[in-house]
């Protein structure tokens, strides 16, 4: 939590600090919550293409409300209200969604 001469990190930093430690880790799945809040639109592209590497021969969960992000993966599945929506994208081959 703690930047350049003791002041607090930037959410830009934040972030990268946090994705640092998830390359370190090589966890199988990775649950990521808004990875891009609060970025300006360069370091949230930054952010999302590092995340997007990371993630290759993983599975990734990622909380999102930036759709652009969402464009890559194979399944988008809608929460509305702490419901679940119709997905906004399931590919033939995707295996159905089953929350309880």
């Amino acid at each position: 939590r703690i930047g350049e001469a003791g002041r607090p990190l930037s959410a830009g930093e934040a972030q990268r600090v946090a994705l640092a430690r998830a390359y370190l880790r090589d966890a199988a799945l990775l649950i990521v919550d808004e990875p891009t809040a609060h970025l300006d639109t360069v370091s949230a592209d930054l952010i999302g293409d590092a995340l997007w590497s990371l993630a290759a021969g993983r599975t990734l969960l990622l909380v999102t409300h930036r759709l652009h992000l969402a464009d890559r993966f194979d399944r988008i599945i809608n929460v509305d209200q702490g419901r679940l929506v119709v997905p906004a994208s399931v590919p033939p081959s995707a295996p159905p969604v089953v929350m309880t």
